[in-house]
């Protein structure tokens, strides 16, 4: 099985012809929308990019992995927590990331 987790930010969810809007073209996104899961109903944790994604990627509230602030790391804040790339990885899958922010979280977990 193949998953490809694709996460943006600095858009806003709707700005997909998949989802209905009339003046974006994006064929390829509605492609992979209409052969994959799509979450219509998802819902950030916090505000900012970074402490979203590490919630996204952990399954942990921002107030529990202290990770609060763009420049937060998530390594340095919780060493031993287990995101969902390292599930892959521990069950013999590969797992890449494509950060825009590679502050936050680079793909051997450290």
């Amino acid at each position: 099985m193949t998953i490809l987790f694709i996460t943006a930010d600095q858009w806003r969810g709707d700005c997909l012809s998949a989802l209905g809007h009339a003046d974006l073209k994006t064929p390829n996104l509605d492609r992979l929308a209409k052969l994959g899961v799509r979450f219509d109903r998802a819902y950030c944790q916090q505000a900012l990019c970074g402490p979203s994604r590490a919630s996204v990627m952990t399954g942990l509230r921002p107030n529990t992995t202290g990770f609060v602030r763009l420049n937060d790391n998530l390594r340095k804040l919780k060493p031993d927590v287990v995101t969902l790339g390292q599930y892959g990885v521990d069950g013999g899958n590969r797992a890449d990331a494509f950060p825009s922010n590679t502050s936050s979280f680079n793909q051997s977990g450290k």
